[in-house]
């Protein structure tokens, strides 16, 4: 179910499931432009009531998977719009040599939406590489994928003690995993510079809960942890 989080921007939640049986929730992030053409970033799993949803909304023209880690479920989504270009870091156009991407996101100047959504490339350690984040000027919205996780709600216990020792646990954190993977300190530095001057109402990441309050705060103590 799309749910709205700001002026022309909703998300989705679903679930990967991985080798072992262990699940990840994560999320889509869904935003409309001002000629109503749609951006998709992180598909989820499709379903016929998501695509009857996402339609409702306008005319999806951009699949996009953001870092090199989100495109499980990139092929089978962006199958539902022919027409539309789906863009992908250039790491993940060789790691992915069955999906058809039209279009690089590491080219961060042909992005056509750069007037109504701005972008920042985090740099990354495989398989990560580079994350691409995005902020959305209407509705004051960051979107990112791997790089924060926040996860407040737990399903059952071994969630919740994964979380703790991954040190994400009701918290908004550079996880210790991810800590193996943004370790490029010139390009979190011009990060966090970015964020400050773009000053987000709200945080949309892919795992854990969005967050609303005091958003460039917990961002900017996030960041300052890895950064000391």
């Amino acid at each position: 179910m799309l749910i709205p989080v700001g002026t022309n921007i909703w998300v989705a939640e679903g679930v990967a499931t991985f080798p072992g049986g262990f699940k990840m929730p994560g999320r889509m992030t869904v935003i409309r432009l001002e000629n109503s053409e749609l951006m998709v970033i992180s598909p989820i799993a499709v379903t016929e009531d998501l695509i009857k949803e996402v339609n409702h909304l306008g005319e999806v023209k951009h699949v996009i998977a953001p870092n090199g880690m989100h495109h499980l479920f990139f092929k089978d989504f962006a199958l539902n719009y022919p027409k539309a270009e789906t863009w992908g870091p250039l790491d993940l156009h060789a790691k992915r040599s069955d999906i058809k991407f039209t279009k690089n996101l590491s080219d961060l100047d042909m992005h056509p939406w750069k007037q109504e959504v701005e972008v920042f490339s985090v740099k990354a350690n495989s398989p990560v590489f580079e994350e691409i984040t995005f902020f959305h000027k209407l509705s004051g919205s960051l979107i990112v994928t791997d790089l924060f996780f926040n996860w407040h709600k737990f399903p059952n216990a071994f969630y919740k003690l994964f979380s703790k020792i991954n040190g994400a646990y009701k918290k908004l954190e550079i996880t210790k995993i991810g800590r193996k993977s943004f370790t490029h300190t010139i390009s979190l530095k011009g990060f966090l510079n970015q964020v400050q001057q773009w000053n987000p109402k709200t945080l949309i990441i892919a795992h854990g809960d969005l967050v609303y309050e005091d958003t460039l705060n917990k961002i900017t103590v996030a960041l300052k942890k890895v950064l000391h």
